[in-house]
């Protein structure tokens, strides 16, 4: 069986959330080829780590969300 891991369930894995020893004790025993992430995730990782889009210069919904009366 494939299992692919997503960037919510890494984050929560690498921080150390409580109940992080769930998610080892259902991946302990799986192969190394078991075990994949998406292109996505893994961009999603990287720009986490390159620190993400610096406060107010961020585009999109997201910032027009924010600054839109009502």
């Amino acid at each position: 069986m494939i299992w692919m891991l997503d960037t919510n369930i890494l984050v929560y894995f690498t921080n150390r959330k409580p109940g992080f020893e769930k998610i080892a004790r259902r991946m302990s025993g799986r192969s190394p080829g078991e075990v994949r992430l998406s292109a996505i995730t893994l961009a999603e990782l990287r720009f986490g780590i390159e620190g993400g889009i610096p406060d107010g210069k961020q585009d999109g919904p997201e910032r027009s969300a924010r600054i839109s009366p009502g």
